[in-house]
């Protein structure tokens, strides 16, 4: 392929730009590499100051929100006593004659007795472990001692079968 012709003050710019040498690059490629990961790590590191800010803001705010409704809740109300109130009046209003009875609370006491043995009982064993409960009585209930335990079973089947 030949050459196009080219005017002469073109050849002058062409002829003066072929005797220029390239210069040294100013920039090392190493050192633009760590830049760029600094610059990358700065951004990431204010995005995680950010949010660590703003999860700290919050955390505060709840805290404190939880602070003030402890500090400012009303006493607990504790009934310490049940009033059973007995009228002589009946549903429409008619006076009624009242038959001697029983008062539920002491109909139930022993019902009552024994739910606060129990609640005793279960709090101590929560309190001090399973080991600090009493020895179980040896007889029933009501007093009676049960029957002493037979090692066989030809026993057990003689008082089953009454043989």
């Amino acid at each position: 392929m030949s050459k196009p012709e080219m005017n002469p003050e073109a050849q002058r710019i062409e002829a003066a730009l072929a005797s220029l040498a390239p210069a040294p690059a100013q920039l090392d490629r190493d050192e633009v590499m760590h830049a760029a990961g600094l610059a990358a790590a700065n951004r990431r590191a204010a995005r995680y100051r950010s949010w660590s800010l703003l999860s700290t803001a919050a955390l505060l705010f709840v805290s404190t929100g939880f602070a003030y409704l402890a500090a400012t809740r009303p006493e607990p109300i504790v009934v310490k006593e049940v009033v059973y109130a007995y009228t002589n009046v009946g549903l429409d209003g008619a006076r009624v004659e009242q038959k001697s009875q029983t008062p539920p609370a002491q109909a139930a006491s022993h019902d009552h007795a024994s739910e606060l043995h129990y609640l005793r009982l279960r709090d101590q064993v929560l309190t001090h472990g399973i080991d600090s409960l009493p020895d179980a009585p040896i007889g029933g209930g009501n007093g009676e001692m049960l029957p002493p335990l037979r090692a066989g079973s030809r026993e057990l089947l003689e008082e089953l079968y009454g043989t």
